[in-house]
């Protein structure tokens, strides 16, 4: 619980630290989208203006002065069906007169633009915020494409040299390229509000609150310091960025502005609510405190002081567990492992000498209380540290690992199960010494059916693991420990091969070993036991072993079993 707490405290301080960097970026991102977005639809839009009134007719329309609403309707409706953000069009002449394909007479005189937005005009001109003069009520950012004749007679934008023959306006839905500016999909999880202003040769062009006159001050003056930086300048503090972005557009700049949301209000939470919320994870984390130590904590425990309890010879009554999970299955495979224990020790007592070493010798090997003692240890290790899943796993390979050792007492397995028998221990020698080793094996089809003695191939493992591979002992640790165990049948001759990447071994050594049993004056019971066990079963005269060594390279046992019949599937 203690360790949950942490974690989540971590996560708060980790989020507070880097929210800023996140609010930064998502401001970034979103104003460059929205500078993109309204580039793209100026261009669109005068794009299809050039290629509508950029005409021979409408320069000879100009030229005479012949400008009518039913001349003009066709060039001014084909204009407006060009961008969904345009809510309308219209024409002004020189004299004033107005000209709209909504309206079915012509020349109407009405104030669409104002002295001071000629004054503003020069070249294509983004006017301030206004309703639009045809659909009213509707509020509208006005482009003006003022119109002359130049000497070759071709329609062109005038500039500040040109005098104007005709203005034609654009008003975009104010609402609409809002819409379109601010829908770019960035997650505003950090932003609490987001604004854009455009400002078209010095003045903001959206309708600020004409009451609060600060506001409109501090906008412009904070663009007039913007300007002077750069094309793409920003400023930031932890709760507001502005980002001033030079259009494409001729004079014209958006300057978008962000506020960070608080945590509350990302989360939408309060104090009351934030209190009941701790309060649950207190109680959730107490709760699943007292699970885990009475279903896996105490149940594991149990079955390592049983293990304890048989090494010592003191387990007189047996403890079992009424339950089908890993735990229960684990406890069955240990009064199992014990039943296994006692029923061979009594007939090992009734038979000779040599029969009474070789079985028990074969006994140690296959439940060696030590070996299961540290595994039920480090399961109870992952238990402790929330690693669920690993101690889950690790439960699964003991479990199948002692279900194929033991065998309900068969003195021989099919070679699949000892594969299997061997990757469950390997995994188990994973989990404990914290190391990966890759384990390849092949078996010949042929073979699949046959059988031989159970767990001959643990002890040559457990050599390679805890003594090629400098883990459990003095050497250069492998990189990636790898071991491949090969089963081949050909002319009545079975070949066992076990070979690693290991530190290597002494060849001699590790044959007189095995023959012997006694290397200097230090006994090897695991590689002994395993000669014992195939002259046993197959006879002295058909057993064959071969050691070669190339340290960190390939170091191979092999063993050749003679005379060996495969049975017919």
């Amino acid at each position: 619980m203690v360790f949950v707490l942490v974690l989540v405290s971590a996560s708060l301080l980790f989020y507070f630290s880097r929210n800023s960097q996140w609010y930064y970026k998502e401001s970034l991102s979103s104003s460059s989208f929205a500078s993109d977005t309204l580039t793209t639809h100026y261009n669109v839009i005068t794009k299809h203006f050039v290629k509508i009134f950029g005409t021979e007719n409408l320069s000879k329309l100009i030229s005479s002065d012949k400008l009518s609403q039913s001349n003009l309707k066709p060039y001014l409706e084909d204009l407006q069906s060009s961008d969904y953000l345009i809510d309308s069009t219209i024409a002004i002449d020189t004299a004033g007169n107005m000209y709209s394909y909504n309206w079915s007479s012509s020349g109407k005189k009405m104030p669409a633009l104002s002295a001071s937005d000629f004054s503003h005009i020069s070249g294509i001109t983004f006017l301030t915020q206004r309703n639009s003069p045809i659909n009213t009520g509707i509020s509208t950012i006005p482009i003006v494409y003022p119109l002359y004749v130049d000497k070759n007679s071709f329609v062109a934008i005038a500039s500040e040299n040109d005098a104007p023959k005709l203005y034609v306006v654009v008003y975009l839905n104010y609402n609409s390229l809002i819409s379109a500016l601010t829908s770019s999909g960035v997650n505003f999880r950090d932003i609490d509000t987001h604004e854009l202003f455009l400002f078209s040769k010095g003045e903001c062009l959206n309708i600020i609150d004409t009451e609060n006159d600060d506001a409109l001050a501090n906008y412009s003056a904070l663009y007039k310091k913007l300007e002077i930086t750069g094309a793409h300048a920003s400023f930031a503090d932890n709760h507001e960025c502005w980002i001033l972005t030079t259009l494409s557009i001729p004079n014209t700049y958006l300057l978008y502005h962000t506020s960070a949301a608080s945590l509350y209000d990302i989360l939408g939470l309060n104090n009351n609510t934030i209190a009941l919320f701790l309060l649950l994870i207190v109680v959730v984390l107490a709760v699943i405190s007292l699970l885990l130590s009475r279903y896996i904590s105490k149940p594991i425990q149990i079955q390592a002081e049983i293990v304890k309890e048989i090494e010592l010879g003191t387990y007189d009554k047996k403890k079992e567990f009424k339950t089908n999970d890993e735990i229960g299955r684990l406890n069955k495979s240990i009064n199992q492992m014990y039943d296994t224990i006692q029923s061979q020790i009594e007939q090992i007592k009734k038979e000779e000498s040599e029969k009474y070493l070789a079985q028990m010798l074969r006994a140690s090997e296959q439940v060696n209380p030590h070996f299961l003692y540290n595994t039920l240890d480090a399961i109870q290790s992952e238990v402790r540290t929330g690693n669920s899943e690993n101690a889950a796993d690790l439960i699964q390979y003991l479990s199948e690992y002692m279900r194929i050792g033991l065998s309900y007492g068969d003195d021989t397995i099919l070679i699949t199960q000892e594969i299997q028998h061997s990757n469950a221990y390997i995994h188990l020698m994973e989990q404990r010494f914290k190391k990966n080793i890759s384990f390849i094996y092949q078996i010949s089809p042929i073979l699949y059916n046959t059988k031989i003695p159970k767990t001959i191939l643990q002890p040559l493992l457990e050599n390679s693991i805890r003594h090629g591979f400098g883990i459990d002992a003095d050497g250069i640790p492998v990189l990636q420990p790898t071991i491949e165990v090969n089963f081949s049948y050909q002319d009545g001759q079975m070949t066992i091969e076990v070979s690693d990447n290991g530190s290597g071994f002494d060849p001699d050594k590790v044959l007189s070993i095995m023959y012997n049993g006694i290397d200097e004056k230090t006994r090897h019971v695991g590689l002994h036991n395993i000669y014992y066990r195939l002259i046993s079963t197959y006879g002295k005269e058909n057993i064959t072993i071969k050691a070669e060594s190339i340290p960190y390279y390939k170091n191979t046992v092999t063993m050749v079993l003679q005379k060996i019949e495969v049975p017919r599937h």
